[in-house]
């Protein structure tokens, strides 16, 4: 594809969604429609936080941690665990991630993404230690990678017979306030609204006509200078970095090394940049009479870019009973994290028209023109116009049973209900009850089981692995109509193993290796539906998973 680069030009812009949108009887979604807002969908993919990250031996255990203690992972998990400190403790874990995409579609530019990152920081101190039925009193302040947004994949499929240009012709040509071409050849509203003053999911009509897409006839918004009929090729690349990382200020106790109480608040800051590029090439078909269209579109590519970020709170109290020397029970929970988030997007098009000329042997370009880089303005929520919502309460158990000082195993079960995230604030203009409909009726509450085991051949070698499994959270099947507009994550299997190796009494060293495969919902480009398939547009289906490597490094340092 011979391209312009408007995805320099959007980063540089937001440097300085609904889960589809009902107009005019027709159902509009898609991965590339309604970017400009914070979706539903993407409101329940920012709750999906973990704690399959932490320190490298937590990880290599699959964060089987709600019963067992003395790790830093324990202030995000279950905060008794700190009750169990003998000694104060200083670690720090570095981790590089790797991350491999698939998809339906052929393969077009990059399908991986590779990144460094802290995946745990912080210490305890051992504040109190007594000799009567209270113990021990350990203060710990850290920080915990909960959730990575580090991605990307690219597809391309060829000899389609719908183009992106349908849907934004038919979102102006239902859209209230009757969009039109004013006499100054821009579009207006019957307010008196022009061009990017317009709603802001009329921007990408707007550069729809800016860039020879669109237009008007009789009446009508419809395909401009396209080819009729035609075919096209589709290619479209997502990239996403950032993540959620959890700060922690937290305290456990050891009652008469029976009980372990603790508790945590958090203090989560989330960010996610996001880039969406699409591109079609159109070719007219055998039967386009050259005379009738002369001047034809040739090629648009299209590019979206929104930034997220935030803070958000909770609030975790945990216990841990030890009925036996060798037996624990671990009991969690975890308050819903209350966010309040900041939005940015901007969207910039370009494209190219040819004049066609006949000849024997077929179609040739006798000139072109080129649109040149059509971009809309940068907007912010922010303010009062943030976006805040609640994500679910969550819900640990755990236990573990200890083999003398051989081996231990572990084992925890998480309930994550979903359909409990409410929206808190929006900005003017989007339905509370929409949102939370969509969170009630599409979602429910997830299942997460988590298997850890830790042999010690010698005093000072571990061998560690596990397994997590974290199950749908969609109340229908994978392919539920509401969650075409953006793939999402429903199920999650992580395979971890890590060595642990005790260099003095002081200091350890710990390394881990953590394979997470994580299964995405189908989903279109784009469709605008209204029950009718011949007035209906559609993109294909498709489908892509994404596979990641994480490899993790702790040292601590006790005192």
């Amino acid at each position: 594809m011979k391209r312009t680069s408007i995805v320099l030009l959007i980063a540089a812009m937001l440097a300085t969604v609904s889960a589809s949108a009902q107009n005019g009887g027709y159902m509009f979604g898609g991965l590339l429609v309604d970017r400009e807002r914070i979706a539903p969908t993407d409101v329940f993919s920012l709750s999906q936080t973990n704690t399959n990250f932490g320190t490298a031996r937590s990880m290599a255990m699959a964060g089987a941690f709600t019963s067992l203690g003395a790790d830093l992972s324990s202030m995000t998990i279950n905060p008794a665990g700190l009750g169990m400190y003998r000694r104060s403790e200083v670690s720090f874990t570095p981790m590089m991630g790797f991350e491999r995409s698939s998809n339906s579609a052929e393969a077009n530019l990059s399908n991986k993404k590779n990144r460094f990152s802290v995946a745990s920081l912080g210490f305890v101190i051992k504040a109190y230690e007594g000799t009567g039925d209270l113990l021990a009193v350990n203060i710990g302040f850290g920080y915990n990678r909960i959730a990575d947004f580090n991605y990307q994949y690219s597809f391309a499929q060829g000899g389609n017979g719908s183009t992106l240009g349908g849907v934004m012709a038919r979102q102006l040509q239902t859209s209230a306030g009757g969009i039109h071409i004013n006499d100054n050849n821009r579009i207006a509203d019957s307010y008196g609204n022009t061009d990017f003053g317009l709603s802001t999911e009329l921007w990408g009509g707007v550069l729809g006509y800016k860039c020879g897409l669109l237009g008007m006839r009789g009446g009508e918004w419809t395909l401009d200078e396209y080819p009729i009929p035609f075919t096209t090729d589709q290619f479209t690349t997502v990239e996403s970095k950032g993540s959620v990382g959890e700060y922690t200020l937290s305290v456990g106790m050891n009652i008469r090394n029976k009980f372990y109480v603790g508790a945590s608040l958090g203090i989560q800051s989330i960010r996610q940049k996001r880039w969406i590029t699409y591109g079609e090439n159109i070719y007219p078909d055998s039967e386009v009479d050259p005379a009738m269209q002369p001047y034809m579109l040739e090629w648009f590519d299209y590019a979206q870019a929104t930034e997220i970020s935030g803070t958000g709170v909770n609030f975790k109290l945990g216990v841990t009973w030890r009925p036996t020397d060798a037996l624990r029970l671990g009991f969690a929970i975890h308050t819903p994290t209350y966010y309040s988030l900041n939005f940015s997007y901007a969207a910039g098009m370009d494209s190219a028209s040819r004049s066609i000329g006949d000849n024997p042997g077929g179609y040739e370009v006798v000139d072109g023109y080129v649109y040149g880089g059509q971009a809309t303005p940068q907007f912010d929520d922010n303010g009062p116009d943030s976006w805040e919502f609640v994500s679910p309460t969550r819900m640990l158990f755990g236990a573990s049973y200890t083999f003398g000082s051989f081996a231990v195993v572990s084992v925890d079960y998480e309930r994550d209900w979903y359909n409990g995230i409410r929206m808190k604030n929006m900005p003017a203009g989007f339905s509370r009850d929409y949102y939370n409909d969509f969170f009630r009726n599409a979602l429910k509450g997830s299942n997460t089981v988590r298997i850890g085991a830790e042999i010690k051949p010698t005093a000072r070698l571990a061998l560690r692995a596990g397994y997590g499994y974290n199950g749908s959270m969609l109340r229908e099947s994978e392919d539920n109509y509401l969650l075409y507009t953006t793939p999402v994550v429903y199920r999650t299997d992580f395979y971890t193993a890590g060595i642990g190796f005790a260099i003095s009494p002081s200091v350890t060293l710990d390394a881990a290796y953590q394979y997470v495969d994580s299964r995405m919902t189908d989903y279109r480009l784009f469709f605008a539906d209204n029950g009718n398939a011949a007035q209906s547009d559609y993109s294909g289906l498709f489908s892509t998973s994404l596979c990641r490597h994480n490899v993790a490094l702790t040292l601590s340092v006790k005192f």
